[in-house]
């Protein structure tokens, strides 16, 4: 029989992203979306270049012979260079948009630091009282409510 301890407490950095999110979120929320729908974008990409590449790949394993000679394969490499390269030059424009919209939400990390650090101080309660105990989820909304 095996345990693994999973450790789920928060560290400063995530618990800073998870506030920006949500002050970005409040704040501007259009700027938030167009983050997400960038990052699904460039993920849904990547993942499309990878399995085009796992594709080539596999069908030059499976190839029997000269490569010169199956037209097949051939014509799937100069589609797969094509699409590829379109695929490679949308994830890098989707990347600029990304990068301006990350500019735009760094105007919020201050707040955000402040929560983080907030969420901390009041996280540490606990420990004169368990009656301070307090969840991220409930600070939060505390927080965001007032």
């Amino acid at each position: 029989m095996k345990l693994s301890i999973i450790n789920f407490t928060a560290n400063k950095s995530g618990l800073e992203e998870k506030f920006l999110s949500d002050v970005v979120s409040l704040e501007c929320p259009e700027l938030e979306t167009q983050r997400s729908a960038f990052e699904t974008q460039i993920n849904l990409d990547k993942n499309l270049l990878n399995s085009l590449e796992s594709k080539i790949l596999l069908q030059l394993f499976e190839l029997e012979g000269n490569i010169l000679d199956d037209v097949g394969v051939i014509d799937d490499l100069n589609k797969t260079q094509e699409s590829s390269g379109e695929i490679s030059k949308r994830v890098s424009q989707t990347e600029v948009l990304e990068n301006s919209v990350r500019l735009l939400r760094e105007k919020y990390r201050p707040v955000a630091l402040r929560g983080s650090l907030l969420y901390n101080i009041v996280h540490s309660l606990h420990q004169l009282n368990p009656m301070y105990h307090f969840s991220l989820k409930y600070f939060t909304q505390v927080i965001t409510t007032n």
